[in-house]
């Protein structure tokens, strides 16, 4: 886990969804981009598809040519099912602990990046790993990754990560989920925990309902920035021109203990 500066300042991060060059959507992409350039962020998220085909050398190298701030700005991005083979995704990028799933703190917020993508979704490996990071004395978590387990757009639920890392998350104490994938921006709170789906980052926009759970849904190119302190984690989801979608504090999750003691035991045991 990396360790990025101290605690009990202000940090301003922008959560970007991937574009794909390959659908000749620049354009929007690019205007997304200068958005979250304007905003100045002090580092960059983004919840997976940066590329249309990962083993396409020139779409990486658009989607890392697509705006200037991209070569001043630290990115944490999380693998998405274009970005695959994750030894494409991997060639491309520095990251922390083994480059599919990795963590790290900034500030006063605790971040837990993972791998959603078929087979790795499926890891042990990660799996345990998770458990170990949702362990933390960071006054927030937050994590990322590309499949969202509730949207109302067009792919809908990934009702295999409701049932295999969401209950963990959730009675883990994760105060924010990102996630992408629907070309989409919805925010949702289930289950004490607040998710949000940010996918309109350049490629074409999906039509998106609501569900019993979603809070706000619309359908537009936008990013969304995050600013954190010890008291509070605001979300301001922006159109690409940097105005305002809707603003939002995060409700603290409180299930700081629900799963610790079976955790305990799981990893105890050495499984």
């Amino acid at each position: 886990m990396s360790h990025l500066c101290g605690k009990g300042g202000t940090l301003h991060l922008c959560c970007l969804w991937g574009f794909a060059g390959v659908w000749d959507n620049w354009q929007h992409a690019s205007l997304v981009a200068r958005g979250i350039s304007d905003a100045q962020p002090h580092f960059v998220i983004n919840t997976g598809d940066m590329v249309n085909q990962g083993s396409s050398e020139e779409a990486w190298l658009s989607f890392l040519q697509v705006s200037d701030f991209m070569h001043n700005t630290t990115l944490f991005p999380a693998v998405g099912n274009h970005d695959m083979p994750v030894s494409a995704f991997t060639t491309y990028f520095s990251l922390p602990g083994n480059e599919e799933w990795y963590s790290f703190e900034y500030g006063d917020a605790h971040f837990i990046v993972l791998n959603s993508v078929m087979p790795d979704v499926l890891s042990l490996g990660q799996f345990i790993w998770l458990m170990k990071h949702l362990h933390t004395d960071a006054q927030w978590t937050i994590a990322v990754f590309h499949y969202p387990p509730y949207s109302s757009g067009k792919h809908g639920n990934t009702t295999l990560l409701q049932f295999l890392w969401a209950p963990f998350l959730e009675r883990g104490g994760v105060d924010l989920v990102l996630t992408g994938h629907d070309h989409i921006y919805e925010h949702i709170y289930v289950h004490d925990t607040t998710y949000v789906v940010t996918g309109g980052g350049g490629a074409p926009l999906y039509d998106v309902g609501k569900s019993d759970w979603t809070v706000m849904s619309t359908s537009a190119y936008h990013y969304v920035r995050i600013d954190v302190n010890v008291s509070a984690i605001r979300v301001t989801a922006c159109m690409y021109d940097g105005e305002p979608i809707e603003q939002f504090d995060v409700p603290p999750n409180n299930e700081k203990e629900g799963i610790y003691s079976a955790v305990a035991s799981f990893v105890s045991h050495g499984y």
